[in-house]
């Protein structure tokens, strides 16, 4: 009979992630490869591992029954493990990513030829997740492929657009699904040879609510032609109104103790990440309007204009500027963590 975690504690993370803290001290020998359990009582130590729905055998780096959903992945042995890429590979569920593969040729405008969609693959864990995700992570993946005049493909580039990391990264903190966080998803990605034809892509549905709120900010900030998410004050009443539709989706799937509210976009109970990233837009955006709300009343008293992007560019009314005295702690950590946030957006 397999074995069960015990004296499993979970906190929340107010950065953004749910974390888990294991006290039982089993822990150190009993998880290993994937953060999974290892049977040993059925082929030795290390040698059998109960993933979700099949059990993985690393001394053959494949599973010994079937995926339950190999039906939807025809091109690959059912037993595979992680797509086939058992060094950097997580295999989660049988979930994949979405991927597009985009054809350059001779140097012309890119051209999407494949679409790979795996989103709300049956059976994925969406208590924790909003939505099925693959071996690399949450985010897009895109192929490109350079060929040459003659058809010949001579190059061959893989890149991961708006990537979402774990822990107290900037990844976490300040990304979720495809619109939440500096910028959105691009038709053709991040690559520097498709910049000249990009654009966002505002036909890709959000993943959530908390992504749909996203999304209404930044096309709002798109439609007035904002230049700097952070030193742009004409934002400021859609930064507002992000917040209230963050807090009322938090206040509303958290409203019973023991039961999540139901997501509108989904359509079923709000995941362990829609809360923490609706908990931490929150906490985000409230730094960012009480930093507008500061640099509109310096601004008024310097006599610039609101509405003018170079007057809002005056280093006396910048980020830079947004310190407090020694004693106001908070302001303080406000300004290094937007400044942070700025730098790393704009790398």
């Amino acid at each position: 009979m397999r074995k069960q975690r015990q004296n499993t504690t979970s906190f929340y993370n107010p950065f953004g992630s749910t974390l888990q803290a294991y006290s039982n001290a089993e822990f150190s020998y009993a998880y290993g490869f994937g953060g999974q359990y290892m049977d040993s009582e059925i082929a030795g130590d290390g040698n059998s591992y109960a993933f979700e729905y099949r059990d993985y055998d690393p001394r053959i780096i494949r599973f010994k029954s079937r995926d339950p959903k190999a039906g939807k992945f025809p091109w690959w042995t059912p037993y595979q493990y992680a797509g086939n890429r058992p060094i950097d590979g997580i295999d989660l569920e049988g979930a994949e990513y979405i991927t597009y593969t985009v054809k350059i040729i001779d140097g012309n405008a890119p051209v999407i030829i494949d679409v790979c969609d795996y989103r709300d693959i049956e059976g994925f864990n969406y208590e924790k997740y909003s939505e099925s995700f693959g071996p690399e992570g949450r985010g897009v993946k895109y192929i490109y492929q350079f060929e040459n005049a003659n058809g010949e493909i001579y190059d061959e580039v893989e890149e991961m657009e708006i990537a979402q990391g774990g822990g107290l990264s900037i990844s976490a903190i300040g990304r979720h699904g495809f619109f939440q966080g500096e910028g959105a998803k691009t038709i053709f990605g991040p690559h520097k040879d498709v910049q000249a034809y990009n654009s966002y892509d505002w036909s890709i549905n959000p993943i959530d609510e908390v992504d749909a709120i996203a999304y209404t900010h930044d096309r709002d900030q798109e439609d007035l032609g904002t230049f700097c998410w952070l030193e742009d004050v004409r934002t400021l009443p859609g930064d507002k109104a992000a917040i209230e539709g963050w807090d009322a989706y938090y206040n509303r799937v958290t409203e019973q103790r023991h039961k999540r509210g139901i997501d509108n976009i989904t359509g079923r109970p709000a995941s362990d990440e829609a809360v923490n990233s609706a908990y931490t837009a929150s906490m985000f955006f409230g730094m960012l309007v009480r930093y507008k709300e500061w640099k509109i009343s310096e601004m008024e008293k310097l006599g610039l204009d609101k509405n003018n992007p170079k007057d809002m560019l005056d280093p006396r009314v910048t980020i830079d500027s947004y310190k407090g005295k020694g004693y106001e702690f908070k302001r303080n950590a406000e300004q290094k963590i937007l400044k942070v946030a700025k730098d790393s957006a704009t790398r």
